[in-house]
């Protein structure tokens, strides 16, 4: 996979690393990219999205394998605050008690996010997208 010329193959990047973005720990805070995806910004590939790129596909060449729920096992939270991303990691112990990962969620944070404290920004990453209220109903 070479690293993206301009800001067509960026955006080719970012759909290809949004389809798998469950599969990647902590893709937010991977990802420097999204800064070049805002209008009016030119298109200046840096050392800072070349080290995140190559560490995306070092990544990706021995992910972490996800396993399916085992219903009736009680679920294990990770939240995890980065300096601009939130992210969360839903795990649960196997019959031996080694833990297993069994998805990810992260985000970066908008402007107005980033001046949240520090315990707001922890509870930001319980609302991360619509696909976080599926896995965590609020009732």
């Amino acid at each position: 996979m070479p690293e993206p010329r301009n800001i067509h193959e960026l955006k080719s990047l970012q759909g290809k690393l949004a389809y798998l973005r469950r599969f990647i720990s902590n893709l937010a805070g991977r990802c420097p990219f999204s800064r070049l995806m805002k209008k009016d910004v030119p298109f200046q590939w840096d050392e800072a999205c070349d080290k995140a790129f190559k560490s995306i596909k070092s990544y990706l060449m021995k992910p972490p394998v996800l396993v399916a729920p085992v219903p009736g096992r009680p679920l294990i939270l990770y939240v995890a605050v980065q300096e601009r991303s939130v992210g969360i990691l839903l795990a649960q112990k196997n019959d031996e008690g080694k833990e297993n990962a069994l998805y990810y969620l992260s985000r970066t944070m908008t402007p107005n996010e980033l001046k949240y404290s520090p315990i707001e920004k922890l509870c930001l990453a319980l609302f991360l997208n619509p696909e976080a209220e599926a896995l965590f109903p609020i009732s």
